[in-house]
């Protein structure tokens, strides 16, 4: 586990690092006036949380001695076999529709790309109950979408966005001008 455990901190921190030194700075916008949120404000606050977690894992595990009696299987328990083909294949599934669902989001935008990405990757993971994965794959995007409008000020990339905006029309058409 220790190995295991060095390798994943390892390859989670330079994943880290390629998102907040090349990623996001260069595929988001700035923003729109000096008294907005950035748009790279979270993807940063989260790739920055994941570099920490990997550093912590990293130093755990190198100063775990080699040869120790009690390595890093705390949580997993001594039946901890590392990667299988369950494994392996839950990671291909989820790596190809995350690849097809960035390739969809800049063509038919965020809610139908995260929409297809989920109803995909759950049903690849076993998820058979059709009700639950129809709700989650169609409640979870567009909940986000609004959720990133209304409490963040950002749009996604997608069809709700302009629903959002003639809403805030109508609204700002019942409220009055504004003083």
């Amino acid at each position: 586990m220790r190995t295991t455990h060095l390798v994943s901190g390892i390859l989670m921190a330079v994943l880290s690092l390629f998102c907040l030194l090349w990623l996001i700075p260069n595929h988001t916008h700035p923003p729109q006036s000096h008294l907005d949120l950035a748009p790279s404000f979270l993807p940063n606050i989260a790739m920055g949380m994941c570099l920490f977690t990997a550093l912590v894992l990293t130093l755990q595990a190198w100063r775990m001695p080699k040869n120790a009696t009690a390595e890093l299987h705390d949580e997993f328990g001594e039946e901890a076999t590392g990667g299988d083909r369950q494994v392996l294949l839950n990671v291909v599934i989820w790596g190809v529709t995350s690849g097809i669902a960035a390739y969809l989001m800049g063509t038919v935008g965020f809610e139908i790309s995260m929409t297809l990405m989920l109803a995909v990757g759950l049903y690849g993971l076993g998820v058979r109950n059709w009700t639950l994965l129809i709700a989650l794959s169609l409640v979870i995007p567009s909940a986000l979408s609004i959720a990133t409008w209304y409490v963040l000020g950002i749009q996604v990339p997608g069809f709700i966005e302009e629903f959002a905006i003639k809403v805030d029309a109508i609204l700002a058409s019942i409220n009055g001008p504004s003083e």
